[in-house]
Parts: structure tokens; C-alpha cells; sequence
């Protein structure tokens, strides 16, 4: 069986030979490779020359005028007589096994569609590698059929690149040239509302680089072309039942109530999460302007990262109904939340607390014993401590601190690439806290922490809310 891989070009010299290297030297030899040259303005066509020389497998094409990326891969697929198609992006690269693995794998399950669960990351910053992500992947592979007969198939993955597609699958269907960005998403859609057996490997085989000059980073406005491709998406899956969503969307929606007045905000209330910043005067005072205002029903948790339930239970008038509930961060992606009581609450509300958890589809992990910082940021904050005591002593900068952590143990973020996603001023209350305490001033430096993190906030730099802090969004 023949595969098809097209590779859209545009200004690639410094990173196309890789890509090509990685394409050429695959263990699946039957391969035609299809690179499309979308009229660049530097070496990209001499480099594609040069290895269409050395490799009769690749059947180069050269626009005239710069069309964009839809445009290429059409001129791919036309091209294209391989039994299978593969996209390959021309600063990305594949393992040396991806296509053998790919084809192994649809032969056995008879899959029209086969992906890899996810893309293997290097983030690219100034052309250096600075974080590296490694995809979460199933123990086995998922065969998931239809998207009748398993709809979450439209929640996968949504770009094209990296998957293995029958050419019966994709038929006439072409990328919409009229879409700048985003124009993976439609494509990749409409192929799943086609699907017969769609096929989730348990092993990533994509390489995929995120440039800081890539057209998706630069696009000002990228909210805008995503929600006019979501456009073209809903209309693809008009035989979904889309008065259930919408009630279910609505009802969501109704849930969902701004109100300023203490009072009746709480006054029904089953439940009530304080997530406030990790100031322990602000949270007794809110504590106390509640306590006489809560129903008898309501169980109130906190979701202090750092400060422990024993320390404001009495302030609640309602110990028994008080604990912890901790989220993690990004909890969309990583819904893990940790559940913990103090030595007052009633071992009723922890299972209540446990059971809600689940239901709002959480991994809830119980803490048996009260323990400042959980589990989660009990390990965290001192890898957090650790960085910014590099950084403030000066012994290396956080771009490089990141690096160390990230390349060396496989972890998707280094420490100061959390401290954006947890948010500095949290960070500085944390830090500023471990200042009072004098037994926890050494080993780290924490006045010249407090000192680095407030002139971030004084600036601004807030972290990934404001756009900007030890990195830029």
C-alpha cells in the first residue's frame, strides 16, 4: 500500500531538511512524498531541489504566488495516488517508525482513520527548544468506530496533520482556501462525520514545533478566524441532535449568576467554594461576614492552595460543615481535585464532598491527615521555591531554569512556566506568607523573591491572565 505524505513549504530553510530527513528515512518504504513550495522567498525551493535529486520518492511543486496553506495540500491531494495520505507540516517531523506503525495499525482494525492520540510538543522560542510536552496516551489503542456510534470522536484532537486517512475517506473534499487559520479544523470535522472506524494508536509519532513566527502566533485576532471555522464545523454535523445540546447548554447557562449582594448570593446556597487569594486576613473577613448569613444546610469548602481549613474553621460557625477542596489547575485538562478535612469536620460532609467531586466529573484524592499544601503543591511549591532561588540569586535566568526541568525529566512545564499559569500575585502572597515565618527563611531567598515577583506585578506581568509575565501570550 502506497502513502501519500504532503508537505506544504513556505519560507522553511531553516527547519524543512529536518522534516525531509525524518520523511525519507521511514522504515515503511512505499511512500510517495508530495512537497508543495508556496512561492518562498528563500532557500526552500533549492532545498526541496536538492533532496528531490537525491530521493525519486519526492514529487516536488512549485507555486508561481503565495496562496497560503489550504491551497498547498489541495495541490497535494490532487497530486496524490497513494492508497492512504498523510500531512506533514514542513517544520515538523515524524518518528523513524510512524508510517509503519500507522499502516500496521489500520490493516489490523480495518480503520479508515487512523491518529495518534497526540502530538509529541517542542515549543519554539527565538528557534530554541524551551518546553517540551509529551501527550498523555492510553495503555492500549482505542477503536472507537463511527462517530454515530461513539460521538466523543469529535471532541479528539481537531487538526489534521499526523494522521494516517484513507483516500476513500476524503473523497472530493478540500481544504476551504478561503480560510486564513483554523482551516485543519473544518477539514478534519468533516472527515469525522464520514468516518467509519476511527482509530486512537497509544503511541505518539509527530513532532510537532510551535514557532514564535509561525501565521498562527502572529494572527492578532486568531479568536476570530477559530469562531468563523466553528462556524463552517456546525454546519457538518446538522443531523446531530442540537435542541439536546442546547438545552443542556442553556441550562448551564442559567446556572451561572453574577450577584454582588452578599446576602443573597448565599442565602440557598448548598455549597460554597472560597477560592480567594492566599491572604489569611481577607479570607477570615469574608469567613465572618458569612457565617451568620448561611443557611443550616450549607457546607462550605475552601480551595486554598497553601493555608490549612484548621486555621479558619471556627470563623465559619459551622466546623463540621467545613474542609478543603482543592483543584488543580486547568482543571478542564487535568480535573484532578483533592479533598481534605481538619480534625472538626463531620466525616459525612468529607464523603459529600467526595461524591460532588465525582459528579462534576473530577478525580477526587483523598488527603487523610491535614497537611499544608495537599498533595499536589506540597511537591510543587518547592520546585516553584527552587526556580525562583535560581533566578534571584542569579545563577541562570527562567528560560533556561524551565529547560533544565523540562528536558530533563520529561515534565510538560518548568517551574516558571507554572508560576505564569498559577499566577504571580498567588505566588507573591505565598512567598510573602513564608516571610513572617523565620524557621522557613533558609534555604531559599525569600526577600529577594518577594522583591522579584512584586516588581512583575508593579509592571503588570501578572502571568497568563494579563498576558504577559515571565513569558508573553
Amino acid at each position: 500500500m502506497v502513502v501519500s505524505i504532503i508537505i506544504p513549504a513556505y519560507n522553511s530553510e531553516k527547519f524543512i531538511r529536518r522534516c525531509l530527513d525524518s520523511v525519507v528515512n521511514q522504515i515503511y518504504k512505499n511512500i510517495e512524498i508530495i512537497v508543495v513550495d508556496d512561492a518562498s522567498t528563500d532557500n526552500t525551493e533549492k532545498i526541496i531541489k536538492e533532496y528531490a535529486e537525491k530521493d525519486n520518492r519526492i514529487r516536488p511543486f512549485y507555486s508561481s504566488e503565495n496562496k497560503g496553506v489550504s491551497f498547498s495540500r489541495n495541490i497535494g491531494l490532487k497530486a496524490s495516488t497513494g492508497e492512504y495520505i498523510m500531512f506533514v507540516d514542513s517544520d515538523d517531523e515524524l518518528t523513524k517508525d510512524a508510517v509503519r506503525r500507522m499502516i500496521d495499525i489500520a490493516v489490523k482494525y480495518n480503520s479508515d482513520y487512523v491518529d495518534s492520540y497526540e502530538i509529541v510538543k517542542y515549543v519554539k522560542r527565538n528557534n530554541k527548544v524551551c518546553m517540551f510536552t509529551e501527550s498523555k496516551v492510553p495503555k492500549k489503542h482505542l477503536v472507537l468506530g463511527s462517530i454515530k456510534e461513539n460521538p466523543k470522536i469529535i471532541s479528539m484532537y481537531m487538526y489534521s496533520k499526523g494522521k494516517l486517512i484513507k483516500r476513500e475517506l476524503i473523497g472530493d473534499l478540500i481544504y476551504d482556501e478561503s480560510l486564513r487559520v483554523y482551516e485543519d479544523v473544518v477539514f478534519e470535522q468533516t472527515l469525522k462525520s464520514r468516518v467509519k472506524n476511527y482509530v486512537m494508536m497509544n503511541k505518539p509519532v509527530y513532532f510537532y514545533y510551535q514557532r514564535e513566527d509561525s501565521l498562527i502566533n502572529a494572527l492578532g485576532k486568531k479568536h476570530t478566524y477559530f469562531l468563523e471555522s466553528a462556524k463552517r464545523v456546525k454546519l457538518i454535523y446538522e443531523d446531530f441532535d442540537k435542541e439536546q445540546c442546547l438545552e443542556k447548554a442553556n441550562k448551564a447557562y442559567e446556572n451561572i449568576k453574577l450577584e454582588l449582594d452578599l446576602q443573597k448570593a448565599v442565602s440557598d446556597a448548598d455549597l460554597i467554594i472560597e477560592s480567594m487569594a492566599e491572604n489569611v486576613e481577607q479570607k477570615i473577613d469574608i469567613y465572618k461576614k458569612m457565617a451568620d448569613l448561611l443557611p443550616e444546610k450549607t457546607v462550605i469548602v475552601t480551595n486554598s492552595s497553601t493555608l490549612l481549613p484548621s486555621k479558619f474553621a471556627k470563623y465559619t460557625k459551622r466546623p463540621n460543615k467545613y474542609l478543603s477542596l482543592h483543584f488543580a489547575n486547568s482543571i478542564w485538562k487535568n480535573n484532578m481535585t483533592e479533598v481534605m478535612a481538619q480534625k472538626q469536620t463531620d466525616q459525612k460532609y468529607f464523603d459529600l464532598i467526595m461524591d460532588f467531586a465525582k459528579e462534576i466529573r473530577m478525580i477526587p484524592l483523598p488527603v487523610r491527615k491535614e497537611k499544608s499544601g495537599y498533595l499536589l503543591n506540597s511537591m510543587l511549591v518547592p520546585l516553584l521555591f527552587s526556580g525562583m532561588d535560581l533566578y534571584v540569586n542569579g545563577i541562570s535566568d527562567p528560560e533556561s531554569i524551565d529547560k533544565a526541568w523540562t528536558l530533563g525529566t520529561g515534565a510538560p512545564k518548568g517551574p516558571f512556566q507554572i508560576l505564569d499559569t498559577v499566577g504571580l500575585t498567588t505566588a507573591y502572597n505565598i512567598v510573602s506568607m513564608y516571610l513572617k515565618v523565620p524557621s522557613f527563611l533558609a534555604p531559599y531567598n525569600f526577600k529577594g523573591m518577594a522583591k522579584m515577583l512584586k516588581k512583575y506585578i508593579d509592571e503588570g506581568k501578572l502571568g497568563m491572565s494579563s498576558g504577559e509575565g515571565f513569558y508573553k501570550y
